[in-house]
This record gives C-alpha cells, sequence and structure tokens, in this order.
C-alpha cells in the first residue's frame, strides 16, 4: 500500500539567496548574468582611471584643489566604479548570448555606464580641442547622442526581453522620456528668443511629469518582483536603487563640503 503525498509542497530556491541558519545546505548554481572576476575587475579598474583623469584635469588649477577632491572626486569615482560595472555586464552579456536574460537593474546600470562614458569621451574631446577642461555638463550634441543611445537600447530590450509587465511598461516610457529630451534640445537649439518659450516649458513639465511617473512604475515593479518572489541578484539591486540614491548623494556630498570649507570661510 503506497503512503499518500504530502500535500506540502517544498518552497520556492532563489537560486542566488544565502542557505539561512538551521536550513539544509543547497547548491546554488553561478549565476549566468554575473561577469568573470577578471572582466569585471578590469571594466571597473579602467573607469575608476579613466574618470579619475578628467577629474583631476578638471580641478588641476583650481584654488580650492583638496577640497574639489574631496567633494567631487570622491562621488564621481563611485560613479565611475558603477560605469564599469554596467559595462562589464552589456559585454557579459553579448558574449555569452543572454541579453534577453538580464535583469531590469542590469538595462539601469548599462544605460547610467553608457551615459557616463559618453560624458566621458565628450570631455575628453573638448579638452583636446581647446585644450581648457570642463566639466559642468555635457554639450547638447553628447545629450542627444545619450539620449538616442537609451531609446536604442530600450527598445531592443522591449523586443527581447521576458519581463514582468511593470518593467516593460518602465522601459517604454524611458524611451517617451528619452524622446521629449530630444524634443528639448532641438527646441533650445531652434529659439533665438532670450528665456523659455511656451513650447519648452510645456515640455519640461512634462518631462518631470513622465519622471514621476517612471518613479511610480519603478516602486510598482519592485513590489511585484517581491509579492512574486522573482529571484534577483545584487546587481540587479544596485541597478533599481543606486542609480537613484548615488547621483542625489554625490550632489549632496559636493554641496555639503564645499559649503563647509569654502563658504563657510
Amino acid at each position: 500500500m503506497t503512503e499518500p503525498q504530502s500535500e506540502t509542497q517544498p518552497p520556492e530556491i532563489n537560486p542566488w539567496e544565502s542557505t539561512l541558519a538551521g536550513e539544509s545546505y543547497v547548491e546554488t548554481p553561478p549565476n549566468p548574468l554575473m561577469p568573470s572576476a577578471t572582466l569585471l575587475w578590469i571594466s571597473i579598474s579602467l573607469a575608476v582611471v579613466v574618470k579619475g583623469y578628467v577629474i583631476l584635469k578638471t580641478i588641476a588649477s583650481d584654488p580650492h584643489f583638496s577640497v574639489r577632491l574631496l567633494s567631487q572626486g570622491i562621488p564621481e569615482l563611485a560613479m565611475g566604479a558603477m560605469m564599469g560595472l554596467g559595462i562589464a555586464l552589456l559585454i557579459h552579456a553579448l558574449v555569452r548570448q543572454r541579453f534577453a536574460q538580464l535583469m531590469p537593474g542590469h538595462w539601469r546600470l548599462i544605460i547610467f555606464g553608457f551615459v557616463m562614458l559618453i560624458e566621458i569621451c565628450s570631455a575628453l574631446s573638448s579638452a583636446s580641442m581647446s585644450s581648457e577642461w570642463g566639466y559642468a555638463g555635457p554639450p547638447p550634441l553628447a545629450k542627444l547622442i545619450q539620449e538616442v543611445v537609451t531609446i536604442v537600447f530600450y527598445g531592443i530590450v522591449l523586443w527581447a526581453t521576458r519581463e514582468t509587465w511593470p518593467w516593460k511598461i518602465y522601459a517604454g516610457l524611458m524611451i517617451v522620456s528619452s524622446s521629449l529630451m530630444i524634443w528639448r534640445l532641438r527646441v533650445i537649439a531652434s529659439t533665438d528668443q532670450v528665456g523659455i518659450s511656451d513650447t519648452l516649458r510645456s515640455i519640461i513639465i512634462l518631462i518631470f511629469l513622465l519622471d514621476l511617473t517612471i518613479l511610480v512604475v519603478v516602486v510598482v515593479a519592485v513590489i511585484v518582483d517581491w509579492r512574486r518572489k522573482i529571484p534577483r541578484d545584487v546587481n540587479h539591486h544596485l541597478g533599481v536603487y543606486l542609480v537613484i540614491i548615488l547621483p542625489f548623494m554625490a550632489g549632496f556630498i559636493s554641496r555639503f563640503v564645499e559649503l563647509l570649507f569654502i563658504e563657510r570661510f
């Protein structure tokens, strides 16, 4: 006589989650989306070195060099490390033919890496032509390239990914956001009037509302992932959270340090 089968189903195992105390050890397979240590460290090291070089050349003649190095150098180097991580993720996914398996946090890290890379190339190009270093922000052409790259990347993501619907909506909204930014650049380039035109003002309001919508969609997508217990790796979480937090932290640190050491005296 056969024994009745238990109705209790075995718990779902997150393939990248550490084993809790008291549980039996389960050997987990390696994360197929994690770049090799060699690729990871080479990408991050090169990104940090190039980023550091640009920052040093930018602030070399600043009378408050030491303060600028602290207020701008450290946050920018942290963003350089994230840039290297994003580039390593993309190279690994393309070489291993796993682009369709990339997680949403990986998308964000990759785009962050591209944006930073274009800014660095723009700074290096401008300095080679004018012998003057400036890193206040990318010029219109570099910004246009950033938005075009974002549209193309997320277009490929929408075509290839099998992610949940909130993340697909996020990818679509990123395409719309970049399209609005391109429209904004065209309006700025075509206007000869001083001040903000009505069209430009409307575009700015649309971009602001769209950014809020994207933030809400990201929150909903994270909640859906949590409720469905979708396994995510550490790079996904870095991309989801740090891409939002790190630039704000960099701006806050820069402003706080300069206020403390420069403007105070």
